[in-house]
């Protein structure tokens, strides 16, 4: 079932550069759409592409405008099965051969990749900054989402696995399942409340140096002021999935019923995080790390001189 918005092409600006691999190349417009309750938002066009994910589709006035994002929409979804049917040619003799009867999942829960989809569209609000990984990068190398920064000098950007892990032994659990999970950002519920002032005031230089006037919108945003990183935990994953599940009114999807501290707060943190491992691995590549790429789309990483162990640990190449 689709929600369709009227949108209006309403002025020009050039748009952010796309994501490496990402969407086809972008008209550079903006759109004027409106929400049920009337508001009006303002949408880059990978935006309306993007929402096809929940379900929304646009219609304008204009009859070419129509067709040239229905285009868009056919060629951004083409690219992206052919990127797929080339994983799976990688990958599916690898995995097979130790399990011939079993065919594997793939891809996660819908909730999770419902999950993945809300913080790129959180993370690209302002601008496109962020995309969801092709198959082998999700399979094989524990990554949901690439973000860059221009001072990153990353061309594919850092990388991000997202969770709905909502207290520390699940969050654990996901870190610890991860090789070199200093190189990643770890998106849960519960990272995203360990990094609050208000519940955890000890954690100085290693959380983002969040601004009061922010940390104060946000938790004026939250019903019944938690009281430790548990509870506000519990509370930021409420609040995501009541947005994931609640009824489409907005042209651009759930990430409008977040509140705008919140989205703010979590562009924040990520990009804390991905300065960060983007540092640990560049310490981790100076120290003699480096990568080897196999047939099937694993890569190895080689462990530096000043790592412990040997053993080759089946990571991405984080270029």
């Amino acid at each position: 079932m689709h929600t369709w918005f009227h949108a209006d092409k309403v002025e020009y600006r050039p748009d952010e550069l796309e994501p490496d691999g990402g969407s086809p190349k972008l008209t550079r417009y903006r759109y004027l759409a409106t929400s049920t309750n009337g508001e009006k938002v303002f949408l880059r066009t990978d935006q309306l592409i993007e929402a096809r994910s929940w379900g929304i589709g646009f219609v304008f006035f204009d009859k070419h405008e129509t067709d040239c994002l229905a285009t868009l929409n056919v060629r951004h979804s083409m690219r992206s099965l052919v990127c797929d049917l080339n994983d799976l040619a990688m990958m599916l003799p690898r995995i097979l051969q130790a399990e011939p009867s079993r065919f594997p999942r793939l891809v996660a829960p819908s909730c999770g990749r419902a999950l993945e989809q809300l913080i790129v569209d959180v993370l690209n609000e302002d601008s496109n900054k962020a995309q969801l990984t092709r198959l082998t990068e999700d399979y094989c190398q524990k990554t949901d989402i690439r973000v860059r920064y221009p001072e990153l000098h990353r061309k594919r950007g850092a990388r991000i696995q997202v969770t709905w892990a909502p207290d520390l032994f699940r969050h654990q659990r996901k870190v610890d399942s991860i090789s070199r999970v200093e190189q990643y950002a770890v998106l849960s519920p519960w990272a995203l409340a360990d990094a609050a002032p208000q519940v955890n005031p000890t954690r100085g230089e290693q959380r983002p140096p969040f601004d009061n006037e922010l940390i104060n919108r946000l938790w004026s945003s939250i019903d019944g002021q938690p009281a430790d990183t548990a509870a506000l935990a519990q509370e930021f994953r409420a609040i995501l999935h009541r947005s994931i599940g609640a009824p489409v009114c907005d042209p651009r999807g759930p990430m409008a019923l977040v509140p705008p501290a919140l989205r703010e707060y979590i562009r924040e943190w990520v990009h804390f995080e991905a300065v960060r491992s983007t540092k640990a691995l560049r310490q981790w590549q100076s120290n003699g790390g480096t990568f080897h790429q196999h047939s099937d789309g694993r890569l190895s990483a080689r462990p530096g001189r000043h790592d412990s162990g040997s053993k080759l640990a089946e990571i991405e190449c984080l270029k």
